[in-house]
């Protein structure tokens, strides 16, 4: 969660700063539905980053508990078939009962 925020505030001190340093006579250039435009797409990157801080794995003696963004899972241990982890992979992945994109 401190990444995205932190993340998300040299975003907007980025803006802020590129705005600031932009001459007046092109930032007259600018129309307002422009900047609602350029404002909106800065929050959307803000979400996206928060949500990404927000993921999350909790594990206890019952399984695991997955938050991805804005949506959690709770997966029993007997639902889990295994752990795949290789040195190409940027994170682990699960491996579970039934599912048929499960790759061994």
């Amino acid at each position: 969660m401190l990444t995205g925020i932190v993340l998300s505030g040299v975003l907007v001190l980025a803006c802020v700063l590129g705005w600031v340093l932009l001459p007046p006579e092109i930032q007259a250039l600018f129309t307002v539905a422009q900047l609602a435009t350029l404002a909106f797409f800065v929050l959307v990157m803000i979400a996206i980053m928060i949500a990404v801080g927000l993921s999350t794995v909790r594990i206890d003696a019952d399984g695991l508990e997955v938050r991805n963004g804005v949506s959690r899972h709770r997966i029993d241990w007997a639902d889990v078939r295994g752990i795949r982890y290789s040195e190409h992979d940027a994170w682990a992945f699960l491996q579970l009962e039934g599912d048929p994109d499960t790759r061994p």
